[in-house]
């Protein structure tokens, strides 16, 4: 996409925000299928290629996600120590010379042949450079070393966040899944030792609350989370006493508060304690204890089947902020509401950090955007954004609406739905038109009225012919 002259500053002129908003007949938003595909997130600057050679390598389980010193000078002239971390809590120690210069192919090659892992996986994951406060996909030709030494310059250029946090932000080098690769391939991975990677990467979406569910949803992943960690069920020691305080390793934090009758008396039986043991002695009964790999496997797959459903899944991860529309207690709040632009081979969707909602999901075929860069870029209080426009119906009339989402990360995100976009016309000449349409038909099912939260959005509307007949932004405030 090209990029274009917005004012989105978010302090200032009442009429700021939106002042030069494109219009949805604008010949620069385009939708559907671009004209040439991409296949990276993002070029960095000053990372080169390079030949690596490797030594001393060896498995240990951690218990943290990261070390104090991720990536460091092993030997002043040439090796460096360095931990390649997986979703399910263990790291791959390597020390490895020249590796100022080893490209990210070369590493994960390391990887794939110290772990015995199955050539499968050269398709399913990636490596990633990930922090509190960024995550990027890496290209074979990245060179994870000299991008760590870069961080605090992408920090500055991506995130919001102050010179303290900025220094204090350090990233690890991990090994999860490819968000290039289509969720209908993943349904046909039968390799248990791809399933428990991609188990443990679905399960920690979930707990962060990257993985909107309903209700009943995170009661039934949690139950199955208990029996593949506990492997059997007893009564008298899985009680409510003894998960109470161990809800935030089944649960979202929002979703792991104990309910009280009496405050600090009585609790609720429906507090989630008591919810995960009625759901982890269910799966005791229906499956019996885990005794063996195909037990386990038979529990991984049931898992994912659920994040399967999601429209969200396998998404990269964006930071943002909306304006949030007026009305009740929120009527004299300017404050932003901040949410994940999740962005998927199938689509593009917005998730409320705060209330984990999903707001809105918008597959390829009914989306057009536009990428947004502010007039003064030197002023931190203005935000590049992302202009989202989607065809709708109000009074029984064609519209066509607008979301306006402010990001400092809105140039990945643009990157990454365009070249999502060209796989998918790759994916065409590989496929049949029914299995494409029944995916397409799966997203919008997956993305109805039952699930979007078009009222916490804060919408532009236009005529097809792109005249404004609303527009209800506002400024936002600058920090999320």
């Amino acid at each position: 996409m090209e990029s274009s002259d917005a004012t989105v500053c978010v302090e200032g002129d009442t009429n700021a925000s939106l002042a030069t908003i494109p219009s949805p007949t604008d010949s620069s938003i385009q939708g559907g299928i671009p004209s040439q595909s991409h296949n990276t997130i993002i070029n960095f600057p000053d990372v080169e290629a390079a030949t690596n050679k490797e030594k001393n390598k060896k498995v240990a389980p951690i218990q943290q996600r990261k070390l104090p010193s991720q990536l460091h000078h092993k030997v002043a002239s040439h090796s460096i120590d360095l931990v390649v971390y997986f979703c399910d809590k263990t790291g791959l120690h390597l020390t490895v010379e020249d590796g100022q210069h080893m490209e990210a192919g070369e590493l994960f090659e390391v990887v794939m042949d110290e772990m015995q892992l199955p050539a499968q996986c050269r398709e399913v994951f990636s490596l990633w450079l990930v922090s509190d406060l960024l995550e990027l996909q890496l290209k074979p030709n990245h060179v994870p070393f000299k991008l760590v030494c870069y961080w605090e310059e992408l920090l500055e250029k991506y995130t919001t966040v102050d010179q303290d946090d900025r220094e204090r932000d350090e990233p690890v080098i991990q090994f999860q899944r490819n968000v290039f690769f289509p969720k209908w391939c993943e349904k046909k991975v039968v390799d248990q030792g791809i399933l428990k990677l991609l188990y443990h990467e679905a399960k920690e979406r979930v707990i962060d609350g990257r993985y909107p569910l309903k209700s009943e949803q995170y009661d039934f992943l949690a139950g199955l989370q208990a029996q593949l960690k506990q492997k059997n069920f007893d009564h008298q020691l899985h009680t409510p006493e003894f998960y109470r305080d161990k809800l935030r390793e089944y649960y979202p934090e929002r979703k792991a508060q104990t309910r009280w009758k009496l405050p600090g008396l009585l609790r609720n039986h429906d507090s989630p304690e008591f919810r995960l043991v009625k759901s982890h002695s269910q799966f005791h009964q229906q499956f019996g204890s885990i005794k063996n790999d195909k037990d386990t496997n038979e529990l991984y797959l049931k898992y994912l089947n659920v994040c399967w459903d999601l429209p969200y899944y396998g998404a990269a991860f964006f930071r943002g902020q909306i304006e949030h529309p007026g009305g009740g207690m929120r009527l004299l709040s300017l404050q932003d509401d901040p949410v994940w632009i999740a962005v998927n081979t199938e689509g593009v969707f917005i998730l409320d950090m705060d209330t984990i909602e999903f707001l809105i999901g918008l597959p390829y075929q009914k989306l057009s955007w536009e990428y947004g860069e502010p007039q003064d870029k030197e002023n931190r209080d203005c935000l590049p954004c992302l202009f989202l426009s989607f065809p709708s119906e109000e009074k029984n009339k064609p519209v066509t609406k607008m979301l306006q989402i402010f990001s400092k990360e809105a140039v990945l995100t643009d990157a990454l739905i365009e070249a999502c976009i060209g796989l998918k016309q790759l994916e065409q000449e590989k496929r049949t038109p029914s299995d494409i349409q029944n995916d397409i038909l799966s997203v919008l099912q997956a993305t109805g009225e039952t699930w979007q939260r078009l009222s916490r959005l804060c919408l532009a509307t236009f005529t097809r012919k792109g005249v404004v007949i609303d527009n209800p932004a506002r400024v936002p405030k600058p920090n999320y």
